[in-house]
């Protein structure tokens, strides 16, 4: 079970500045925003109990609520945008998180700046492509997030960082 309390303080942090940055700005109401962190942290917690911090378990719960979402999506006859990305993003993660055994450890410093760096190129050419395939068909859109989620997640073993026990090398 993985709780780092800085990365926690970290998250609560960024939720915060996200949170207060839409009010400021005029886009939504106070209590708009606060109803949406309040439905956001009991969702956490709920999932929290639900996969005991296990991340496979985590990703096959939001399979599960990705595939009922875009056939909600799709027969309301609503954007498939969100839906399609949240149900690539499940597959993707599912997949890295069955091959990992644990999140990999860096290094160096030099290490996690190569990794960032070779994380924000990966995500620019992933997103050049995303309205694209999205407007091409919705299938390919999932195709898109689970690799992108995937080689994310998978990026610091496929750089050499760290092999996990069970990947054969």
């Amino acid at each position: 079970r993985y709780r780092n309390p800085a990365t926690m303080l970290a998250a609560a942090v960024l939720v915060a500045a996200i949170a207060l940055s839409r009010v400021v700005i005029g886009v939504h109401f106070l209590a708009d925003v606060i109803a949406g962190v309040a439905i956001g942290v009991s969702f956490l917690v709920v999932m929290d109990r639900v996969t005991d911090g296990d991340p496979v378990r985590g990703f096959a719960v939001a399979l599960a609520l990705g595939v009922p979402a875009v056939a909600a999506a799709a027969v309301a006859g609503a954007e498939l945008e969100l839906a399609v990305v949240s149900l690539g993003s499940a597959v993707g993660g599912l997949a890295a998180a069955t091959v990992l055994d644990s999140i990999p450890e860096l290094r160096s410093r030099r290490e996690g700046v190569a990794l960032v760096v070779v994380g924000l190129l990966y995500l620019v050419a992933v997103s050049s492509l995303e309205e694209t395939l999205l407007g091409i068909h919705p299938g390919l859109g999932v195709v898109l997030f689970a690799v992108l989620i995937a080689g994310i997640m998978l990026a610091p073993w496929a750089l050499g960082q760290a092999v996990p026990d069970r990947v054969a090398v």
